[in-house]
């Protein structure tokens, strides 16, 4: 992506408009879960998927409350969400020090603000094409 007023300057600024109109590019909206459960496409997912989906809504692992729009991210509100949109989330990962702290480089949201409260806040990816675009 060229801005005409930077004169081909790589800059964060033009590096995130580049990354967000890509990964726009990227995301299904036809995949066999969208025609099984928006489309009514019986079938169109196995039993297995069905059991999962399941797990993925029960009480018991409560992924639905970071992967929760349309895109499976906690990145929208809607009107469907279960609970209100939080950006950022520590799902407790490490405590490599006894005290919540995550591994040095890998620290979420805390890298960009120095607040310790931010430790491990991270946004939920999209599970989207997960099985092709996997962290």
């Amino acid at each position: 992506m060229v801005d005409p007023e930077k004169q081909g300057e790589i800059s964060l600024a033009t590096m995130v408009r580049a990354l967000s109109i890509f990964q726009r590019t990227i995301v299904s909206a036809n995949s066999p879960y969208d025609r099984d459960r928006h489309e009514g496409e019986i079938a169109a997912i196995p039993d297995a998927a069905i059991r999962g989906e399941a797990l993925f809504f029960s009480q018991k692992f409560e992924c639905h409350h970071c992967h929760n729009n349309i895109n499976m991210s906690d990145n929208i509100l809607h009107a469907r969400a279960p609970h209100p949109e939080i950006a950022f989330n520590n799902k407790g990962l490490y405590n490599i020090d006894g005290k919540g702290a995550y591994p040095p480089g890998n620290t979420g949201i805390a890298e960009l603000t120095g607040r310790a409260e931010d430790m491990g806040r991270f946004k939920a990816p999209s599970l989207r094409n997960v099985a092709i675009t996997a962290p």
